[in-house]
């Protein structure tokens, strides 16, 4: 009797025992007591009317018991029973626990995330790829990037140069622009997405040969990152040239480009008509920018007047110099800035570059020793071919450049001219000076006079865009 009673009272205080005498199921007074696994919260389920944890173990057991009817419950063992109804151990019924549901959890969704990455492109070779920008506008279907690349120039930016940007069959698609390339415009996308609209001037464009001028704000052509956007291919396009704001800081620009000197060889230029005195130009194809004026040495000349302002105590000239059409070069005076001061005051009162047959340039402004201030080494520049000649004043300095590269500065105070006392000249000749004397044999082409001592850095980018040494165009992308 004893031994029946025994496993009625563990079942009573809630105790299942396995073989191997392993705790299955344990229920305590704290457990509430329950009907069914719908009772119990918690992932618990209902055994013996508690709620208890899920099974510590697996196994089979033995046990004995009575009861009438059948009895539903969860176990991970078999239960055999006597009596006179039957008795479920291990098997299978419903509860609650870990299944399908709604909740939270990882799927896809709208949200913020990772897309395409921009297309880039690299505008010059060895820099950075930089993101290729939105359309400027869709009525051009055709554009190039012209990449600004010196990574041998000083480290800073060049501020408001006008690029010479010279289109041949090489770089560009003649076959789909306007005969005159009135379609022709350039956009600088770097300040917004959709670009300016930046000024130039259109030289010329013919006979698959583009010239432009392009004024851009700023770019540093060292770090090989900047570039602007050529665009073309528009139908009925307008004239968007502006010569103006092109060169609005200069005081004279001659171009050159046109037959027919005197009435228009200074073709879309600033600084005043000039007064031919026996030079000549022409469109010339052997010239770097296919179109030079040409002195023989025999007192030809061009005399502008009046440039525009034109000082002596701060400012630049700068112009392209070759040997003549023959062949032939003889030294003498390249550029005169003065105020008539004739015969009676030439080398002590005038500002002049002049080129010497050892190919030494040198440059002299009013003082008084009447002498040449400052001259290059001999060789600085090529008897043969075209080479860029600048010079800057300041107050207190002059400079010679060479392409672009420094040949020498020596300090010197900036005087006054002698006749009228102050530093605005009168006039800019080109190929003699004001009493016909020391005439040069030579070819001058884009000469520019401004009142900005440029820096350095301008300097050696306005030359080699001459040179067509700053500039990579990249593949024409069509819309």
């Amino acid at each position: 009797m004893i031994a029946r009673i025994v496993p009625l009272l563990l079942l009573a205080l809630g105790f299942a025992v396995v073989s191997g005498g392993c705790t299955l199921f344990a229920a305590f007074a704290a457990d509430p007591p329950c009907d069914e696994n719908g009772d119990c919260e918690g992932g618990r389920v209902c055994v013996d009317k508690f709620c208890v944890e899920r099974s510590f173990g697996e196994g089979e057991g033995e046990g004995e018991g009575e009861g009438e009817g059948e009895g539903e419950g969860e176990g991970e063992g078999e239960g055999e029973g006597e009596g006179e109804g039957e008795g479920e151990g291990e098997g299978e019924g419903e509860g609650e626990g870990e299944g399908e549901g709604e909740g939270e959890g990882e799927g896809e969704g709208e949200g913020e995330g990772e897309g395409e990455p921009p297309p880039t492109v690299r505008v010059c070779t060895g820099g950075p790829l930089v993101n290729v920008p939105q359309w400027h506008d869709t009525a051009y279907n055709r554009r190039l990037s012209i990449g600004l690349c010196d990574g041998a120039a000083p480290d800073t930016s060049v501020a408001n140069l006008p690029v010479t940007v010279v289109l041949r069959a090489a770089n560009f698609d003649f076959a789909n622009a306007d005969g005159n390339g009135l379609d022709v415009i350039f956009v600088d996308h770097r300040g917004a997405p959709a670009g300016t609209v930046l000024s130039f001037d259109r030289s010329e464009f013919r006979d698959g040969y583009g010239l432009f001028y392009v004024r851009i704000g700023s770019f540093n052509p060292h770090d090989l990152g900047d570039a602007v956007w050529l665009y073309f291919d528009r139908a009925s396009p307008s004239d968007r040239k502006d010569v103006n704001a092109t060169w609005t800081d200069f005081n004279g620009v001659w171009h050159f480009d046109e037959d027919g000197c005197p009435g228009d060889c200074a073709y879309e230029a600033r600084g005043g008509a000039l007064t031919d005195v026996g030079g000549s130009t022409y469109w010339d194809a052997t010239a770097p920018l296919h179109g030079a004026i040409e002195f023989v040495g025999n007192g030809d000349s061009f005399v502008a007047g009046p440039p525009g302002g034109a000082r002596i105590d701060a400012g630049s000239v700068s112009f392209m110099v070759g040997p003549t059409s023959g062949g032939a070069f003889t030294a003498g005076h390249a550029i005169v800035i003065d105020r008539w001061e004739g015969s009676g005051g030439f080398d002590n009162y005038t500002l002049h570059v002049s080129l010497f047959g050892t190919n030494q340039v040198g440059i002299s402004r009013p003082n008084s020793s009447g002498s040449y201030l400052l001259q290059s080494p001999t060789n600085a520049f090529s008897g043969t071919g075209f080479s860029v000649i600048t010079a800057t004043w300041s107050t207190t300095q002059l400079q010679l450049f060479v392409n672009g590269t420094s040949v020498g500065s020596v300090s010197h105070t900036a005087q006054p001219f002698q006749s009228s006392g102050g530093y605005v000249a009168s006039q800019v000749l080109m190929g003699l000076a004001s009493n016909a004397s020391f005439n040069i044999a030579a070819r001058l082409d884009e000469v520019r006079v401004s009142n900005a001592a440029r820096s350095a850095a301008f300097v050696r980018a306005e030359a080699r865009s001459h040179l067509e040494q700053l500039l990579q165009f990249g593949a024409v992308e069509q819309r």
